[in-house]
């Protein structure tokens, strides 16, 4: 995300990554000195997360294809985030992994699908779990990228309990 956007887009907010992979927050880490950016690293799960509630917004970047994401929908619908963010990985037809048989990826990446067993749901689905958790989707954004894969941006914002 930090390549795609202007960092100082995030300056003004209090930001805190998580991820389960501790070398992966060290990557995060040094990408944030880089970019100039203070934040709070932790290292977490989402399923049993430690996070505060009720954030301004929660990202989730290619995560629910690696957990159980209904439970994963739960849990923010949990937190009470004003406005959750999810970007989900769309395959084309007969496509089952999430990574392209045959690609070449780094070691941890590889070490990390023959462990996990990635799900990758239409993103119908994902749009009426949020809603049956009171968020409303506000906006949807596609874009192509290797392998005739899609990455789908989702963005649900909170409903008061009056609407």
């Amino acid at each position: 995300m930090f390549d795609l956007l202007d960092p100082a887009l995030f300056r003004p907010f209090r930001i805190t990554c998580t991820d389960l992979n501790r070398s992966f927050l060290a990557r995060l880490e040094e990408r944030l000195v880089r970019c100039g950016l203070n934040a709070t690293v932790l290292e977490d799960d989402i399923e049993h997360t430690e996070l505060e509630s009720e954030p301004d917004l929660l990202v989730a970047t290619l995560l629910l294809e690696h957990i159980d994401w209904r439970r994963g929908v739960e849990v923010f619908a949990g937190l009470r985030p004003a406005t959750c963010g999810i970007i989900i990985q769309e395959n084309p037809e007969g496509m089952t992994t999430a990574v392209t048989i045959g690609r070449r990826i780094p070691p941890s990446i590889a070490k990390a699908v023959e462990i996990a067993h990635s799900t990758l749901d239409p993103h119908d689905k994902l749009l009426a779990a949020f809603e049956e958790r009171g968020y409303k989707c506000r906006t949807t954004y596609a874009q192509e990228v290797d392998d005739g894969k899609r990455l789908i941006a989702v963005l649900f914002l909170r409903q008061n309990s009056r609407s």
